[in-house]
């Protein structure tokens, strides 16, 4: 939805219309409210940080959101994302995870760039904010003044909460992979399979999620689970993903795990997650040094990057650097604790090829599966 108050609004309306935008959200029962600091949205966002039923959650940019949503609704929640138009170029890449996981998205926009815009740096992209929206398969609901607002953000949340309509998907028996990898490990580096492996012994209700690429391929390979979560897309959004589950699923412990350039593409969220302080969540990032999927380039961990150092500064006290065997079996015991989190570990890896285990790329099976298991009804 879009939003924007004409000059001749008046102003008692004006004031009126965050109130009423945080009534309806009650009414919908919206959990999470995911946003990028922003003026328009100013007093929505005191409503929300001061609500016992919602938590509002400061983003380093508004991708961060799409992903986070996901996460919500598969663990069970609704969500909204707030921000300005300036933001949604920014999300072009995660708006694709949307008709593949077939999860409700909100997110209300405050516009800039136009009807005698004081910057003309806004206008570039708001005028081209509606146009990334329904060419990425949003549909675009807009408010010309404040007296509209309440009309269409309910039929915004209506149709973004109430058309996920219920229906049947073939169960896909998947074969048990732990058979026929291979063990290609260099003397003083870890085996990427063997890692995962001994990361999801002995998972019991543990929740994975694996990045985009080779580590969704060594999930599958431990083993296929119905809580398993992998990605096929949506670069860079794994941890937030993880973040917007911990958050619905206190309880539940949550591991991330996936690459070194996966986790370099959404380095940001790292600070999002030391800000929440999510007590079930634990990240690990294997780490290669090399962009494997695309051939082998060397990424930034090779050299000056230290994600460790990183996440410890964004306020994940728990960051490790992996080396044994024996830490990593440390660190899968400690998944478990779902009360000493947030927690990260980098482990060093050799970057052998090893043969793929591909998963499932049906989004919707994924998680109806895992929502499934958590027990909510599939979408």
């Amino acid at each position: 939805m879009h939003a924007r108050a004409d000059a001749d609004t008046a102003p008692e309306s004006s004031t009126l219309w965050p109130d009423e935008i945080f009534a309806t959200l009650q009414r919908f029962d919206v959990r999470q409210v995911p946003y990028v600091p922003d003026a328009g949205h100013s007093k929505l966002i005191q409503r929300v940080l001061a609500s016992p039923t919602m938590r509002g959650i400061p983003l380093t940019t508004e991708e961060e959101g799409v992903a986070l949503l996901a996460g919500a609704w598969t663990g069970g929640q609704r969500g909204v994302l707030l921000m300005q138009s300036s933001g949604v170029g920014n999300c072009i890449n995660m708006l694709s995870l949307i008709p593949i996981l077939r999860f409700p998205f909100l997110t209300l926009v405050t516009m800039r760039g136009e009807w005698g815009e004081f910057n003309p740096w806004q206008v570039p992209m708001g005028s081209t904010t509606q146009g990334v929206f329904e060419l990425s398969g949003v549909k675009v609901l807009r408010a010309s003044n404040a007296a509209e607002v309440p009309a269409v953000l309910e039929a915004a949340a209506a149709q973004a909460y109430n058309a996920l309509t219920p229906h049947r998907r073939p169960s896909v028996a998947a074969p048990d992979w732990r058979q026929g990898f291979h063990q290609m490990s260099k003397a003083n580096l870890l085996d990427r399979r063997r890692v995962v492996s001994a990361l999801l012994a002995n998972r019991k209700d543990v929740v994975a999620i694996g990045g985009l690429g080779a580590s969704t391929n060594d999930i599958t390979a431990a083993g296929d689970h119905a809580r398993n979560f992998y990605l096929w897309g949506g670069m860079g959004g794994a941890a937030m993903i993880g973040l917007g589950l911990a958050l619905a699923q206190p309880k539940v412990p949550v591991l991330v795990i996936t690459g070194d350039g996966e986790m370099l593409m959404g380095m940001g969220s790292l600070a999002t997650i030391g800000l929440q302080k999510p007590s079930n969540l634990s990240i690990v990032v294997l780490d290669n040094e090399v962009y494997g999927e695309t051939g082998g380039q060397t990424s930034h961990t090779s050299a000056a990057a230290d994600l460790v150092g990183v996440a410890r500064a964004c306020g994940i006290k728990d960051s490790q650097s992996i080396s044994t065997m024996a830490e990593v079996e440390a660190f899968a015991k400690a998944v478990h604790d779902v009360s000493a989190g947030p927690r990260f570990a980098n482990v060093k890896i050799d970057s052998a090829n090893v043969e793929r285990i591909l998963p499932s790329r049906d989004g919707t099976y994924i998680v109806n599966r895992l929502r499934g298991d958590l027990g909510f009804q599939p979408i």
